[in-house]
């Protein structure tokens, strides 16, 4: 009924969960560092319509040969441990890069009006991060130093 129907309209996923942080010069930026399996970077991936994906971190053993294969990506940013791997089986044009930062600095200079920028690692953090909230943090910082900055 109506006060399930204004939850659910109410309902925020939180920070560091598909949170758009910014939208400058028509790219949005999206942190979903709270995607931490590829199942969740996927999902978070399907949900935009031209992505420029940042993946990586340690992996947890999981296959993450999926996170390059979703069709709206259109470059997959890889960092960190398993940066090279899933750039190695991405089926999208991709890119490697140490750091998390690097790569989203990529990803913010190639990105055009309409694309978004997503980190949506499918990895932990802990190569590079105390934890997933720092890491969405870090992002979130680099989203608002381009938005001083609009566009460089």
């Amino acid at each position: 009924p109506e006060a399930v129907r204004g939850s659910i309209d109410a309902f925020a996923p939180g920070f560091h969960r598909r949170e758009v942080v910014a939208e400058v010069g028509g790219v949005v930026f999206v942190n979903d560092s709270k995607a931490t399996n590829p199942h969740a970077a996927v999902a978070a991936a399907r949900a935009y319509a031209k992505v420029r994906l940042l993946a990586g971190g340690r992996n947890k053993d999981l296959d993450l040969s999926e996170i390059g294969r979703v069709s709206s990506v259109v470059h997959l940013y890889g960092f960190g441990e398993s940066g090279a791997k899933i750039a190695a089986d991405a089926e999208v044009p991709s890119s490697v890069f140490s750091t998390m930062a690097e790569a989203f600095d990529a990803a913010a200079d190639d990105a055009r009006p309409g694309d978004v920028v997503l980190l949506s690692p499918g990895c932990t953090s802990f190569d590079e991060f105390g934890s997933y909230a720092e890491r969405g943090r870090r992002f979130t910082d680099l989203v608002h130093a381009r938005e001083g900055g609009a566009g460089r």
